[in-house]
């Protein structure tokens, strides 16, 4: 059992700031998280931006598909109390002043969707801006998209380190990806041979999950879901590594209180 469970801001600080933004960045590195989770999307003249849905409707005062708007027209969009849609780099750039940091790197593009052209431009052009900061070894990349883990295995011969979620009939092929994976996020979630989600109890996945997973060296990294104190030590108990968290403040407070962060 480890001693210890990582925490990553889930959108900077999403529930207490608005997501995905530089202020709720910094807002969880001031509270102490171990890394940053964010997602990353393509404007349509190119420019790599940190937004999660596919549409600008629900985070901003626009309308519309993200791929399909200029940086300019994205950049004329406001999220609110002037906050601005950020680009890559400029998490990057916040990144390269905070030497442990570590990032979660969420890439929210899918050949299904966007095309796989458009989806392994994303991919390449996200990883040539990861290089040139240097911050490779303390990213992970994230994809609900076997594709796009499969991708960058086999694209960048398993340079990178790599997260699917769990169990893999969540993916978007409803299949475990065809590359190696460093982690997943984990869903207590069950599916019927007809794909309807089954009743689960808690947000906790039963310890075979995590067993099995740890058996392949696949760390098991908890979702947004768990959140209580018995939660958090019931999944260190289980072997947890990190939870991704909404509200890192109150999660590591929680974690300290049971010995499971500094």
């Amino acid at each position: 059992m480890k001693n210890k469970i990582l925490v990553f801001g889930h959108r900077g600080v999403g529930e207490t700031h608005l997501e995905n933004t530089m202020t709720g960045f910094q807002m969880a590195i001031d509270a102490k998280v171990d890394g940053l989770e964010t997602d990353i999307q393509m404007t349509s003249d190119g420019h790599l931006i940190l937004v999660h849905d596919s549409k600008v409707d629900r985070t901003t005062n626009g309308t519309g598909l993200v791929a399909e708007k200029t940086l300019s027209e994205i950049r004329e969009l406001t999220i609110g109390q002037g906050e601005k849609t950020p680009l890559l780099s400029d998490l990057f750039d916040l990144a390269s002043r905070y030497p442990s940091l570590l990032l979660n790197l969420e890439i929210k593009v899918y050949p299904d969707v966007e095309g796989e052209a458009w989806t392994s431009e994303v991919i390449d052009k996200t990883i040539q801006m990861l290089e040139e900061y240097d911050l490779a070894e303390r990213s992970v990349f994230t994809s609900f998209s076997s594709w796009v883990l499969a991708y960058i295995d086999k694209n960048y011969s398993g340079k990178y380190k790599l997260q699917g979620f769990y169990p893999y009939s969540v993916m978007r092929e409803k299949e475990a990806p065809d590359a190696k994976l460093f982690s997943v996020c984990m869903y207590n979630i069950l599916h019927d041979e007809n794909g309807r989600q089954l009743h689960t109890e808690g947000q906790v996945c039963p310890k075979e999950w995590f067993d099995s997973l740890i058996a392949d060296d696949i760390e098991p990294w908890l979702s947004t879901g768990v959140k209580s104190k018995e939660e958090l030590a019931s999944a260190l108990i289980r072997g947890g590594c990190l939870v991704t968290s909404d509200e890192p403040q109150t999660t590591l407070s929680y974690l300290r209180s049971i010995g499971a962060h500094i």
